[in-house]
């Protein structure tokens, strides 16, 4: 089963610095990860110091990262509630997609405001072990 990891609060508390941290120890673990940003700044390159972009950028051996931009995340978001509700639901959680909306408000996907938030390979990534977002 993947494995999702959520950060969310106000901004400026360190949330992209701990998704880069743990998506970094996933994967010096072996565990295949891709992060996820959908802050609109895209700081999440810097924590790696490479070009992170809307493509899935490959930072090193089993690390993914990539970053949403406003108009293709809302897309991005939606299949990423759907996902989460499929992976709730084969744990034995009775959530909808719905139900998970409330949990991950819109308000998170790239794109809005006062949102608390969390050079490409050319190679497509594996499916992930974990995700950290």
């Amino acid at each position: 089963m993947t494995e999702f990891v959520l950060y969310g609060g106000k901004g400026g508390v360190g949330k992209t610095t701990c998704a880069a941290a743990t998506a970094l120890e996933l994967a010096n673990r072996g565990e295949r990860t891709i992060v996820i940003s959908t802050d609109p700044a895209h700081s999440l390159g810097d924590c790696f110091d490479v070009a992170v972009g809307e493509e899935p950028t490959e930072i090193e051996h089993g690390l993914w990262s990539v970053e949403p931009s406003a108009a293709s995340g809302q897309e991005t978001y939606r299949r990423i509630v759907t996902v989460l509700a499929r992976e709730f639901r084969s744990a034995g959680l009775r959530l909808t997609d719905e139900d998970v909306e409330e949990l991950l408000p819109p308000a998170w996907s790239p794109g809005a405001t006062n949102s608390p938030r969390s050079s490409s390979s050319g190679s497509t990534p594996p499916r992930a072990n974990g995700t950290v977002w």
